[in-house]
């Protein structure tokens, strides 16, 4: 993989040439670039255009920073239901295990080795927002009077939820960590979508049915989805 210096900074980055006319630059993770280009752009034409765009880069590289910094995980905390759990660690002989105690997440681990974050949570945020999810679900299916056929938990880049036309609804195990207001808001809003596949005057009208504070919950996503989706992507 070839790398850039950009300010003081090295920047690993990806070049796919596509057919296309444009340049897109995105930086996917902190400190690594990925750029489409048309097929005929050179790596030595790329490296000028990722130094022709250093500031943009530069100034993303910092909020991610700044994501990292103010993260709803770290090595002392998590947030679940937009609530705090300070994490407590136990060390016995039994499989990892991850268990919710009044204002604790208690971690047991095998021996003293206690695993890198991703590895303990990112399985039981998954493995609960399967649990809740297909409940919540459930319940404002049978409220909205349409049909579910099957429930999927994913971990996409930048997208919530999605619905498609065999009643199918994908769910960010990420949104787990947002209250639970916010989690019924983006619930509502893909099973809103059996009844309206658009987003439509009629489809807003169908949510602010069920939810009459579907604004406030979806400026509170639009203001702290970037945190939540940038979580453990390190």
């Amino acid at each position: 993989m070839p790398y850039i210096q950009i300010g003081n900074k090295l920047f690993a980055f990806t070049q796919e040439r596509q057919k296309r006319k444009t340049i897109s630059i995105a930086l996917k993770t902190r400190g690594n670039i990925l750029i489409k280009t048309p097929p005929g752009i050179s790596t030595e034409e790329t490296y000028k255009i990722l130094h022709r765009y250093a500031n943009w880069i530069t100034k993303k590289d910092q909020a991610y920073e700044k994501l990292s910094h103010d993260a709803p995980i770290n090595d002392n905390y998590i947030v679940y239901k937009g609530e705090t759990f300070y994490i407590e660690r136990r060390f016995a002989d039994t499989l990892p295990s991850v268990k919710i105690c009044e204002k604790k997440i208690i971690v047991n681990c095998q021996n003293d080795l206690f695993l890198p974050l991703k590895d303990i949570f990112i399985p039981w945020y998954k493995e609960q927002a399967k649990l809740y999810l297909s409940q919540r679900t459930s319940f404002w299916a049978n409220k909205m009077q349409v049909t579910v056929a099957r429930i999927s938990i994913r971990d996409q880049r930048s997208r919530w939820g999605s619905c498609s036309s065999r009643h199918n609804i994908n769910y960010n195990w990420r949104i787990m960590m947002a209250p639970i207001p916010i989690i019924d808001y983006l619930v509502i809003h893909e099973a809103a979508h059996l009844l309206q596949m658009n987003h439509s005057a009629k489809f807003w009208q169908v949510v602010e049915q069920y939810d009459p504070l579907f604004k406030n919950h979806r400026l509170w996503l639009r203001q702290n989805g970037d945190i939540l989706l940038h979580v453990l992507r390190q």
